[in-house]
């Protein structure tokens, strides 16, 4: 969506650099060719995290301001929930 030197250097992203690194090494360990050195729209990209509804329109948009910044299980389960008209913990 956008992007931002600063994304990887804001420290609420910093907890999250082991997780990124380890899931960097099985990408690159399962691929032939390895990750892209220039990927399309940078390697400094912000997240953003959209959810849709059955017929594919979007219902909520989230923009990241760093790199780690996306919805939890929990934010997306309310969200969902909201959309459906019901609480999380529902399954109907």
């Amino acid at each position: 969506m956008e992007s931002s030197p600063l994304a990887v250097l804001n420290p609420r992203f910093w907890p999250r650099v082991p997780a990124v690194m380890a899931q960097l090494a099985r990408t690159v360990g399962r691929s032939r060719h390895g990750a892209p050195m220039a990927p399309a729209g940078g390697q400094l990209g912000l997240p953003a995290d959209f959810l849709l509804d059955p017929r594919g329109r979007v219902v909520a948009v989230k923009y990241g301001q760093h790199a780690g910044d996306q919805w939890s299980v929990g934010q997306l389960l309310e969200h969902a929930a909201t959309i459906r008209g019901s609480s999380p913990a529902d399954p109907s």
